[in-house]
This record gives structure tokens, sequence and C-alpha cells, in this order.
């Protein structure tokens, strides 16, 4: 929903209408998009509810400019589908991010770093265009690091079991974690037994 407001914001204050295609994994929550939008923002906004289809059919009506946030390889159809009709477009990719730990932070600056790491990997379940993937830990500050990182984590409970958005994605994290188990590497914090995942779900 942030995602999707966040530019249509701009665009209502600049005097503009705005189109809200949410992603077709949550149908829910678009429904629930559309219902606010056509309660409080009729006549501004409007949310269209679909997949592919709808997609092209809303690039096709040629707008004077189309805002894509999402991965890459949907954006070059996207891009591709906009220069048939000339229409301006915008693409908001995610990427690979990386966490830079240097060896002279703080303390209270390192455990800013873990827990903006933790809200956007856990709060937000990875689904932020700059959404960390990976960190790069000074050799002088990762047993402090990794100490902090394996407290925070603990401290999480059951919030660290969160629901993923769809199957190709649970595919994805339960073939990392099925990895993980089966590597030399140590995992923080340690792997402690089976774990189950719920392919039912």
């Amino acid at each position: 929903v942030q995602l999707s407001l966040m530019p249509v914001l701009a665009m209502l204050a600049a005097g503009n209408h705005a189109v809200i295609k949410p992603p077709e994994l949550t149908p829910t929550i678009s429904k629930m998009l559309r219902n606010l939008c056509q309660t409080h923002l009729h006549g501004y906004v409007w949310v269209e509810e679909g997949g592919k289809d709808a997609v092209e059919r809303l690039i096709d009506e040629c707008a004077d400019k189309v805002v894509f946030t999402g991965g890459g390889e949907i954006a070059k159809h996207v891009a591709a589908r906009c220069a048939h009709h000339l229409t301006p477009v915008a693409l908001e990719l995610g990427g690979k991010s990386p966490v830079f730990v240097d060896g002279e932070l703080s303390d209270d600056l390192l455990n800013d770093v873990v827990r903006e790491v933790l809200q956007l990997k856990v709060v937000k379940t990875g689904q932020f265009c700059c959404a960390y993937d990976y960190l790069l830990v000074h050799q002088h500050m990762y047993d402090r690091f990794v100490s902090i990182l394996q407290a925070e984590l603990e401290a999480l409970g059951e919030r660290r079991n969160v629901k993923v958005i769809g199957r190709r994605q649970y595919d994805a994290l339960k073939q990392k974690f099925e990895t993980a188990q089966l590597s030399a590497e140590k995992c923080l914090p340690e792997l402690q037994g089976a774990c189950v995942f719920d392919d039912a779900e």
C-alpha cells in the first residue's frame, strides 16, 4: 500500500488524477485500497485490479506517465509497451542492497543498524525496494554485531515468523533455508532442530 500511495500523493498534490494497479498477489489489499479510494478519493484516484491484461490495457490507454514499482523482468515488458505509445515511464526497481558496517561505529549506531535491517526484513518481510539483502561487516565489529543481531532476533520471538506473499517467494525462501541447513556456514541465530515449513498455506 505504501509503495502505491507515496507516488500518488505527489501526483495529487501536483493537480493530477491517478490510477493505481496493485499487485495481483494481494487481492484482499487491492480490494481494500479500491474501496478506500472510491470512498475518499472518488474522481481523483481509480484502483484497477487484475493481472497482466489489466496492466496492458491501462498502458494502451496512453496515460501521461506510468510509474512502475517492481522487479526487472516485468519492468522490461512495461517499458516496451510504454515505448510503443511513447508514454514516459519511471521504473522503480528493487536491487541487491548491501549494508556496510564500518569498523568505527558506536554502540548506539550499531544498535540502530541492526534494528533497521530487521525492520525491513522482518516487519516488512523484505517487500520493500531498498530492503537489505546482505551485510558486509568490518572484522573489528563482527563479534559485537553478531551479539546484537542475535539478541534482537531472539527478542522478536514469534514475530520472526512472517507470512510470505506468494508461492514463488515461499519456495525461494524455503530453498535458501534448506541450503543453509546443509551448509557448513554458521547461521545466525544458530539453527536448532528442524525448521517446519507449512506447505499447506
